[in-house]
């Protein structure tokens, strides 16, 4: 089947896809079939739009991506608004990129481990509130397949080094209120750490964080099995449910359970929140941490892949 022809305009654009980093950018322009400024096609932008962007062809759907400038719902808003005066003819948005995670599942239970994907059946901002005189209560929001994920992550993170596969040793969750701090007999060793504030920059090896302290999980225990460390075998599961969004990263285990726990969420992210109020959206995020004060960036090239792949497999389903 032939593809479609190109745009002839900026109105020949029905779908964007939104992604706040650069990396979660040029793992979506990896999954292009056809990208419109390699083929000499310039669609331009509206006077006055701040917005970059870049447009192509994914699975026969003519798709423009738009690049944030920063992360946050509050950029994620302007965006949008931007986007709106350039593509006028968008009737969907889907947010790709990385995301933390929760353990499991608020309503399957299910084991969520870090490389498994993420897409929304709705998005709470957990950081809108009204004040009451006794307490805060969270304003709700409204609500907002893939056989084809395996061959589509598989051919991505073959094109991908730095994609492969960190290995189950590196996928530590820790009980929630086990700190990310130095652990010595003789008590905090650095200004941070007394700090109080904010988790120690070191990594978990660095500050020999407790190996007792790790949850076991027994996905972790069966991947092991199926491969060695570091081969790409490992095949990302989707998981459907509510993404919180707010203008912080969630960095506490104890504040992603509680929060969790609440609002029914399995995720957290920062950009869906300043979108969704203004077009139909759709969040695909892959995990990179489990969103506790122990989280490093080892997982985010390999999360950033599978986002992508999903994608793809999303799109030409």
């Amino acid at each position: 089947m032939s593809n479609p022809p190109p745009p002839h305009n900026r109105r020949g654009f029905r779908l964007t896809i939104i992604c706040a980093l650069p990396l979660e950018a040029e793992n979506v322009q990896s999954v292009f079939d056809i990208c419109w400024e390699d083929e000499d096609i310039q669609c331009g932008k509206a006077e006055g739009d701040q917005n970059a962007y870049s447009t192509g062809m994914v699975a026969r759907h003519n798709v423009v991506l738009a690049h944030m400038p920063s992360m946050g719902n509050n950029s994620a808003s302007a965006v949008a608004a931007g986007l709106r005066s350039s593509f006028p003819e968008v009737k969907l948005v889907v947010i790709v990129g990385i995301c933390g995670v929760v353990p499991f599942h608020a309503t399957t239970q299910q084991e969520i481990i870090l490389g498994d994907v993420i897409i929304s059946t709705a998005v709470v901002q957990y950081d809108f509130v009204r004040q009451y005189p006794e307490n805060f209560q969270r304003k709700r929001h409204i609500e907002k397949i893939w056989e084809e994920l395996p061959l589509r992550f598989a051919h991505l993170s073959k094109e991908v080094p730095s994609a492969k596969y960190p290995g189950t040793s590196r996928d530590h969750l820790y009980e929630a209120s086990y700190l990310h701090r130095h652990q010595t007999d003789a008590g905090l060793t650095c200004d941070m750490c007394n700090d109080n504030l904010v988790p120690c920059p070191k990594t978990c090896a660095d500050l020999e964080c407790g190996q007792d302290m790790i949850i076991r999980r027994d996905r972790l225990n069966l991947q092991e099995v199926l491969g060695p460390e570091g081969i790409p075998d490992h095949v990302p599961i989707i998981h459907f449910g509510r993404f919180g969004s707010a203008n912080m990263v969630m960095k506490s285990g104890v504040d992603r359970d509680r929060i969790a726990k609440v609002d029914e969420l399995i995720a957290f992210e920062m950009e869906s929140a300043g979108v969704w109020d203004q077009y139909p959206t759709l969040v695909i995020k892959a995990a990179c941490d489990s969103a506790d004060s122990h989280k490093s960036k080892n997982w985010q090239d390999y999360a950033a892949v599978a986002a992508a792949a999903c994608l793809k497999a999303f799109l030409k389903e």
